[in-house]
């Protein structure tokens, strides 16, 4: 007969995701578009996948550090057994087989709202145990549009009495937006006699 002895290990997952509200159980993606001065929020969730407790953890987001939305002033919940309340506070990991081995957190709205653009940012997670640590990381996109302006003109500018004018519309795509805008639309409520030629 034979036994094969596996090693212990130590190890953390992180998963970080991007959405549109605070709540837990809300949708949340890996990769979020939305309209400039939407309210953006951020969900880590730190799982123990590994055979030690984590007696501590800690998430850090470069992109976000020192903005209200940094992860390091994140409180951490896990579900809770007999709810309600649905989650419960906790500031450690245990393994699955001693505890539930996965944390939440959600932070935002972020302040300031961020502006047009694509920005990907990677948060990292380190878990302390009996004797070392463990690390992993994770990225969230958010692509961040404004709306096209629009510009109008007209050629001549001074019309004769029986004349006519050409007008001139153009719709721009702001630069700062991080790809093609679909589905625009155009109206104009003329005034007074206009009418098109």
């Amino acid at each position: 007969a034979s036994i094969n002895v596996r090693a212990r290990d130590a190890s953390i997952n992180l998963i970080k995701q991007v959405g549109l509200t605070g709540d837990l159980d809300g949708a949340w993606f890996s990769d979020l578009t939305a309209a400039s001065g939407t309210a953006i929020y951020y969900k880590f969730t730190v799982e123990n996948t590994g055979d030690y407790d984590f007696s501590s953890f800690q998430v850090t987001d470069p992109t976000l550090q020192g903005q209200f939305g940094d992860p390091i002033s994140c409180t951490w919940y896990k579900a809770n057994p007999t709810p309600p309340p649905d989650y419960v506070t906790t500031t450690t990991l245990p393994t699955a087989s001693s505890g539930d081995p996965i944390a939440y957190c959600v932070i935002g709205p972020l302040s300031p709202t961020p502006p047009a653009g694509s920005v990907t940012n990677t948060a990292s997670v380190t878990g302390t145990y009996a004797t070392g640590i463990a690390n992993a990381s994770d990225s969230a996109v958010r692509n961040i549009y404004d709306p096209p302006t629009a510009t109008k003109s007209f050629v001549p500018s001074t019309i004769l009495s029986g004349g006519t004018s050409t007008m001139t519309i153009i719709v721009t795509n702001p630069a700062t937006n991080p790809g093609n805008l679909t589905g625009v639309s155009i109206s104009d409520n003329y005034t007074g006699t206009l009418v098109n030629n």
